[in-house]
C-alpha cells in the first residue's frame, strides 16, 4: 500500500522544492504541471487517516471499500493528531509516520488479503485482554473486498519512547564486559554473585517476567475463538514432532552443502555427525502431558523485538515470521516457541561478540557455527535483528527498496539484478586515501549494525536485502572510478548479508553488487 498524490505548480510554488525527495514523476494536464509524490509525506493525509479512524468512516474504494475503525485507546491518542508529522527517510518494509513523540502510524507496503496478526493481536491486547508492555493499538484502516475479505493497510499505535532495543543493549553490554581485564578469575560456582553480569541478570529476569505476563494475557479465556486456549491433542504433538524432524533434515542438508572456513567446518562436521542422535531425540516417546494447552503467541520473538523503556521493556512487532502465510502465523501453539526464540537470540548475541570483528572474546577466530543456516520457509532475520528488525530493531529493514537505495548511496549497481551501471561512491561514504589495499582476508563478521563499521582493527560490512540471491562487496580505487576487487559476501544471517575485512581501513571506497530479481514496484 503506497498511496500517491499530485501537487500542482503555481506561480509562487514549485512542489519539487518541498516534495522532490518523495516524488516519482512530473505530470502535465494541458497547461498545468505538477509532480506525483508519496501521499504520506503530506501531513494532511496521515492526519486525515487518523481522524477517519475515530469517525468509523466507510469509503468506497475500487470494487470494495475502505473501513476505518478505532480501539478504546483512540480517544486518548486523538488529541495528538496535530503534532508535527515526520516521515523518516530510512526505508523499511513499511512506511513509518511519527506524530511528534506521541503517535506512530504504520503503512503496510506489502499487503496480503486476510487477517493481519499484528492488527488482530494488537486489538486483543489493547481492548480484550489488556497488556501494558506492548505498543497499544489506536485504530486501523482496512480494504474490504467484495467477498468480505479484509486487508490491513494502515495501523495506528501509541508511540513508545525508548532507549533502543534489547539486542543492541545486550551486545553493547557484552562487549563492554568482556573488554574489561579479569585480574582474579574464579571458578563459575564461586562467581555466582558479585560478578560482572549481575546487573544484566536482573534485567534478563525482568524480561522473562514480561514475556510470561504476555503469555498469560494470551491465555485468558475471553470467548474469542481466535484466542481462547485449546487442549493439545496427541495428533498435534505428533505433527509438531514431524515438523521439527523436517526442520532438522533441511538444516543439516543445507549445512552439508556449504563451504565453510576451517574452524567452522570442524564444528559443523560434529553437528552433522550427531544427525542420528538428534533424530532419535526428536522421535523419542514423550510422557503424556495432561492439561497441556496451546495459545496464540508472538511468533517471531527475539531481543530485537523488545524495546528498553526506562528500566523496563515493551514487546513489539506481532506480525510473526513474514515467510509464513497469515494462516500459519495465526495458529495456536505452545508459548515455549517464544521462549526458544528468545534463548536463541541470547546465543546469537554471545556469538556476535565472540566472532571476528565482534570486539569481544574470540576475536580473530571464526565462530563455532556458521550464521545464516536456512530456516523453514526461508526464514527472516536472525533471532535478533535486528533490528529490527529494526529491528533493530526490529525492528529494522525487510524490503527490496531499502537494499536498492542503500546500493545507490554506496555506489552499488543501480539495479538489483547484477547489471552494472557504475557510480562513483559519494564522498560522504569515506575519507579519501591515496591508495586502496587489496583485501586478502575475509571473515564472517556480524549482521549488525547495518552499513560499514570501523572497530579500530577492521571494518564490518552488513547489508539488508530480502530478495537478493548473491551480494558482492566491490572495492574501488581512490578515485572512485575503477573497481579493483570484488568480494563475495558469503555469510547471511537470514536477510542480512555480512562480512568482516580485517585489512580494511577508513578511507576505502566501496560499493555493492546485488544479484536477484528486478521487479520495481
Amino acid at each position: 500500500f503506497f498511496p500517491l498524490s499530485i501537487a500542482w505548480e503555481t506561480r509562487g510554488y514549485d512542489p519539487m522544492e518541498t516534495l522532490g525527495g518523495v516524488s516519482f514523476a512530473r505530470v502535465r494536464v494541458k497547461d498545468r504541471v505538477g509532480v506525483v509524490y508519496g501521499a504520506f509525506a503530506n501531513p494532511a493525509f496521515p492526519r486525515a487517516l487518523v481522524r477517519a479512524m475515530g469517525e468509523g468512516k466507510d469509503v468506497p474504494f475500487g470494487r470494495g471499500h475502505l473501513r476505518f475503525s478505532a480501539t478504546r485507546l483512540y480517544p486518548e491518542l486523538a488529541k495528538w493528531v496535530n503534532e508535527d508529522v515526520r516521515v523518516p527517510a530510512m526505508e523499511q518494509s513499511h512506511t513509518g509516520i511519527y506524530f511528534g513523540s506521541k503517535l506512530y502510524l504504520k503503512g503496510y507496503r506489502k499487503v496480503e488479503p486476510g487477517i493481519n496478526p499484528e492488527v488482530e493481536i494488537g486489538r486483543f491486547l489493547t481492548d480484550v485482554s489488556p497488556y501494558p508492555h506492548v505498543a497499544e493499538v489506536g485504530g486501523v484502516v482496512e480494504y474490504v473486498a467484495p467477498d468480505g475479505a479484509a486487508t490491513a493497510l494502515v495501523l495506528l499505535q501509541r508511540f513508545v519512547e525508548n532507549q533502543g532495543d534489547a539486542w543492541s543493549y545486550t551486545v553493547d553490554y557484552l562487549q563492554r564486559t568482556v573488554a574489561q581485564p579479569v585480574h582474579d578469575p574464579q571458578p563459575v560456582e564461586e562467581a555466582a554473585s558479585g560478578g560482572p553480569f549481575d546487573f544484566y541478570a536482573v534485567q534478563a529476569q525482568l524480561l522473562g517476567q514480561r514475556i510470561g505476563e504476555l503469555h498469560r494475557a494470551f491465555a485468558a479465556a475471553t470467548g474469542d475463538a481466535a484466542f481462547d486456549p485449546e487442549p493439545v491433542t496427541a495428533d498435534e504433538i505428533r505433527g509438531w514432532r514431524e515438523a521439527v524432524a523436517a526442520d532438522l533434515a533441511r538444516t543439516l542438508d543445507g549445512l552439508a552443502e556449504r563451504v565453510l572456513p576451517e574452524g567452522a567446518a570442524a564444528d559443523a562436521q560434529r553437528l552433522l555427525d550427531a544427525r542420528a542422535a538428534l533424530q532419535a531425540r526428536i522421535q523419542a516417546d514423550t510422557a503424556p502431558c495432561p492439561g497441556l494447552t496451546k495459545t496464540r503467541y508472538h511468533g517471531d520473538l527475539h531481543l530485537g523485538q523488545v524495546l528498553r523503556v526506562q528500566a523496563d521493556f515493551v514487546i513489539i512487532d506481532f506480525e510473526g515470521e513474514p515467510a509464513r502465510t497469515l494462516d500459519e502465523r495465526r495458529r495456536k501453539h505452545s508459548p515455549l516457541r517464544d521462549v526458544a526464540g528468545m534463548l536463541r537470540s541470547f546465543a546469537y548475541a554471545a556469538e556476535t561478540v565472540a566472532a571476528p570483528g565482534g570486539g569481544g572474546v574470540g576475536a580473530g577466530r571464526a565462530p563455532c557455527l556458521p550464521r545464516g543456516l536456512p530456516r523453514r520457509g526461508g526464514g527472516r532475520e536472525l533471532g535478533a535483528r535486528q533490528p529490527r528488525r529494526d529491528r533493530p530493531a526490529r525492528r529494522a529493514l525487510r524490503h527490496r527498496e531499502g537494499a536498492l537505495r542503500a546500493a545507490l548511496r554506496t555506489g552499488q549497481p543501480s539495479r538489483v539484478g547484477g547489471h552494472s551501471h557504475p557510480r562513483a561512491p559519494p564522498t560522504g561514504q569515506s575519507m579519501k586515501s591515496p591508495t586502496t589495499p587489496i583485501i586478502n582476508a575475509v571473515w564472517p563478521g556480524r549482521p549488525y549494525p547495518q552499513g560499514a563499521t570501523w572497530d579500530g582493527e577492521g571494518v564490518n560490512f552488513a547489508l539488508f536485502s530480502e530478495h537478493a540471491e548473491k551480494i558482492e562487496l566491490c572495492i574501488f580505487d581512490a578515485s572512485g572510478r575503477r573497481e579493483i576487487q570484488r568480494i563475495p559476501m558469503r555469510e547471511r544471517t537470514e536477510e542480512v548479508w555480512h562480512c568482516y575485512l580485517p585489512e580494511a581501513r577508513p578511507g576505502m571506497l566501496y560499493g555493492y553488487r546485488v544479484h536477484g530479481p528486478y521487479r520495481p514496484e
